[in-house]
């Protein structure tokens, strides 16, 4: 089985190191750069293509990296990751093992203890599963999502005014398209110690109306259910923010998207 690495970056001037930091074997490589950063030379090779553009949007960056590959399975990568020496071979038997599989999600080990996350239970996953999904985490055949003309939203995630959420719309798109998806509990990546959210502000005003978009997004029968169950969940972490102003904002970021 061949595997790719989907890795989106931005401003990389050295995405030969970047690779061999990342410990991928086979990758498409997106590297937004600003304006005033010199573009370097696209990359093509039988094992890695490496496509350098002056454009912003984590989600345009997957599509364009989607569109680029050729492998029968991809992985979505970020660039503050690094892979375990057999992840290929964990992916393959995944994939082996559940022969209907669109979508397999795997376990992401963090290097900080303190963001380390609990393994889910391995097997299909609900729609409502799917919502503790890191984009990192998601692998797909690429034929299974190009036959359903799946892409991710350009007008959700990092770089855009609806900062996060993109791989949970990607998900329950999937899921509303057929596609089966599973978990597998076996590691296949680190993220780095020094990660942390380039958009994550705390829960303020602007988290919460984001957030009501995404949840319309995402389905707009489960709406309303996904920003109570939300709210109720993540009420200890809101500091200031009371559960009914929470669920108030989240309603008004839904309000604004079903206006689109």
């Amino acid at each position: 089985m061949i595997i790719q690495v989907l890795i989106s970056t931005m401003n990389q001037q050295d995405i030969k190191k970047l690779i061999k930091e990342m410990n991928t074997k086979s990758a498409v490589v997106v590297n937004q750069v600003t304006e005033n950063i010199i573009v370097p030379k696209d990359i093509r090779t039988s094992l890695i293509t490496a496509i350098s553009i002056k454009e912003r949007g984590l989600s345009k960056s997957r599509n364009r990296a989607i569109k680029a590959a050729t492998a029968e399975v991809c992985l979505i990568a970020d660039d503050d990751m690094y892979y375990v020496d057999s992840y290929e071979n964990i992916v393959t038997e995944a994939y082996v093992r559940y022969p209907d599989a669109d979508i397999i999600t795997f376990y992401v080990d963090h290097e900080d203890p303190n963001h380390a996350t609990k393994r889910q239970k391995e097997g299909r996953l609900s729609l409502l599963q799917t919502m503790k999904t890191s984009s990192c985490q998601i692998s797909f055949r690429r034929s299974s999502i190009l036959s359903k003309d799946l892409t991710m939203d350009e007008t959700f995630g990092t770089g855009t005014d609806k900062y996060m959420g993109e791989e949970s719309i990607f998900l329950f798109d999937c899921h509303k398209k057929g596609l089966k998806v599973y978990h597998v509990h076996d590691r296949i990546a680190v993220l780095k110690k020094e990660n942390e959210s380039t958009w994550f502000e705390g829960y303020n005003k602007k988290y919460f109306i984001v957030k009501g978009a995404v949840f319309y997004r995402m389905s707009k029968l489960l709406c309303p259910f996904l920003i109570i169950q939300f709210s109720i969940r993540k009420k200890h972490l809101f500091n200031d923010v009371s559960l009914l102003k929470s669920i108030r904002l989240m309603a008004s970021g839904a309000y604004n998207e079903a206006q689109l």
